[in-house]
């Protein structure tokens, strides 16, 4: 399809939506993580002294030389190779060496993963009751991904090592399928940038020894993607239907795709309206949304009827989350006076009246919100206190300097370089940015979007030598 075909006006709201958020992003928190002194993660007070200053520019200048080194040898003979060898023996000596110990809802999960990889099957029900934890009930969407470990517990039985060892493998592959996605879109510099953007990443290393759903669930969405843009898948019925099975994976092991389900079914409404014969891509979305929902639905009655959850999984918590990322005070990040509110439902309910009064004054923070949730790559569940200076420097200031231009060049593909082969990115990065603004923010919660964003960030590049899409 070629690249100058006229862009549809909900396709350059998304663009201009994303390239606002992720340019207000790089200037403010973005800027912070690199020129902050170490307290910006230590006491959580924003300064900046001579010092640190000088910190941050040598390690973004040293981090800008080391990428472009890093794309310049991957040109050569086996360099691409040698760059997806170098990205898996990163990941799998975060894996052994980074010591993070798992905490808060990552040590609950992992707890109960235990239980049940230690029990048989007919047992799990009861043991879930006996826990007495909000797993089986309120959370209960997260009971899929704490049978996926449970199965890596019981066929690896090494404890967090085993899931820590998995997570560096599946973070190596959805590194690869991205990449994958990126030559078929830019040819061979875009593989190689999105191999050099997410291979080397420190944001990305660091993280793989959090036990937390993202990795999976990056990696089924990122299998989606991959499908949606194989050039080797010619059916597209047969396309449609594994990216329902890839998205309902991703859903099950991370409930937050709905905004890609949204994304997809407004994608189908703009084809509809500049197609004349869209009879075939109604067909095919609907086989897609077929599977995915069949996927799902069976999964939940299982968990079910099987007595591991009293509540269905897909029945989720809206009014908490936005409860939670209303709250002025804290800036809509979690805090526990309004975690407490999930376990009273009327007290929910008046606090989300009263902070939806006057919604107008909230525009402010909401995009603040947006701002710093694709602004900041820095996952403070990755930290290593026991090696601060890895931990300030390389993770905090390399990686976020890695996406401060991994953005940069994003913005400008969204401001010029825009194609409709990327329109469902598009809608998918601009439904979380808006979804971001209402809900609870977390640093990491961007995760799943961090690849995505290096597939537009590609569109920056000048040569597209061996594109096939």
């Amino acid at each position: 399809m070629a690249d100058k075909i006229k862009n549809t006006p909900p396709e350059l709201i998304a663009c201009i939506i994303s390239a606002v958020v992720l340019s207000a992003g790089i200037f403010t928190i973005g800027v912070m993580n690199l020129f902050c002194t170490d307290a910006l993660y230590i006491d959580y007070s924003a300064a900046a002294d001579t010092g640190s200053v000088i910190r941050g520019a040598a390690v973004f200048l040293c981090t800008a030389a080391a990428m472009f080194g890093m794309f310049k040898l991957s040109g050569l003979k086996h360099g691409i190779r040698a760059l997806m060898a170098a990205a898996l023996v990163l990941r799998l000596v975060s894996a052994f060496l980074w010591e993070i110990e798992p905490e808060s809802d990552f040590l609950i999960t992992l707890n109960l993963s235990e239980l049940l990889a230690e029990n048989p099957v007919s047992q799990w029900a009861r043991l879930m009751d006996s826990e007495q934890t909000i797993y089986n009930t309120i959370w209960s969407a997260h009971m899929p991904f704490i049978v996926y470990q449970s199965l890596i517990l019981r066929f690896i039985p090494l404890g967090a090592a085993g899931i820590r060892i998995v997570n560096a493998v599946i973070s190596w592959l959805s590194c690869l399928i991205i990449s994958r996605c990126a030559k078929n879109l830019y040819g061979q510099p875009g593989e190689r940038f999105a191999l050099t953007a997410l291979g080397i990443n420190p944001t990305v290393i660091f993280f793989i020894p959090v036990l937390t759903n993202q990795h999976i669930a990056l990696l089924m969405a990122a299998a989606a993607a991959g499908v949606y843009y194989s050039v080797r898948i010619k059916n597209g019925i047969v396309k449609a239907v594994l990216i329902g099975v890839f998205i309902a994976l991703s859903q099950l092991m991370r409930p937050e795709m709905q905004i890609v389900m949204i994304a997809a079914l407004l994608c189908l409404v703009v084809d509809i309206a500049v197609n004349k014969k869209p009879k075939m891509k109604i067909v095919r979305f609907l086989c897609g949304a077929a599977v995915c929902a069949a996927i799902i639905f069976s999964v939940n009655n299982a968990l079910v009827s099987g007595g591991l959850v009293h509540r269905d999984i897909y029945s989720g918590n809206l009014k908490y989350k936005i409860v939670m990322g209303l709250n002025k005070e804290s800036a809509g990040t979690w805090n526990e006076e309004d975690s407490m509110l999930i376990y009273d439902e009327e007290a929910l309910d008046d606090t989300l009246k009263e902070r939806l009064n006057k919604p107008w004054r909230l525009v402010p923070m909401m995009f603040g919100k947006a701002a710093f949730q694709y602004g900041t790559y820095v996952y403070t569940w990755s930290f290593d206190r026991g090696h601060p200076w890895i931990s300030q420097n390389i993770m905090r200031r390399a990686g976020q300097a890695v996406m401060i231009i991994v953005c940069a060049m994003a913005v400008y593909a969204l401001v010029f370089r825009k194609r409709r082969e990327l329109m469902p990115v598009y809608f998918s990065l601009a439904g979380y940015i808006c979804a971001y603004a209402l809900i609870e923010v977390q640093n990491r919660y961007n995760f799943l979007m961090l690849p995505f964003i290096v597939l537009i960030a590609c569109g920056a590049l000048k040569k597209r030598k061996g594109c096939r899409f």
